[in-house]
C-alpha cells in the first residue's frame, strides 16, 4: 500500500496541485524540487505540516535523488514545459 509519496517538481504550478490533492487525500508528501521553476509560495500551505517534507534539491543529482527516495513508497515525476501547455507525469511504485 502506497502510503508515502514524492513529488518530483513539486513547487511548480502542475506539481502544486498535485501535493494538494494527494495531502488532501491523506498521503504523506515528500516533494524534491530546486526551485528553478516552481515558487515556495506554492507550497507554504503545507510547511509545517506532519504530513508533508520538503527536500530541497535536483533530481539531476543522484544523492538528492537518494535523499528524498529513501522514505517514500511511491514516486511521481512531474515535468512542466514554461513556454506552452506541456507536463508529464510518471509513476513508480
Amino acid at each position: 500500500m502506497v502510503e508515502r509519496v514524492l513529488v518530483t517538481g513539486g513547487a511548480g504550478f502542475i506539481g502544486s496541485h498535485l501535493v494538494d490533492g494527494l495531502v488532501s487525500g491523506g498521503f504523506d508528501v515528500v516533494v524534491l524540487d530546486d526551485f528553478s521553476g516552481g515558487r515556495r509560495e506554492n507550497l507554504s500551505v503545507h510547511f509545517g505540516g506532519s504530513n508533508f517534507c520538503l527536500v530541497e534539491g535536483d533530481v539531476r543529482v543522484k544523492a538528492d535523488v537518494e535523499k528524498a527516495l529513501d522514505v517514500v513508497d511511491a514516486y511521481l515525476r512531474v515535468t512542466e514545459k514554461r513556454k506552452g501547455l506541456y507536463a508529464m507525469f510518471t509513476m513508480s511504485s
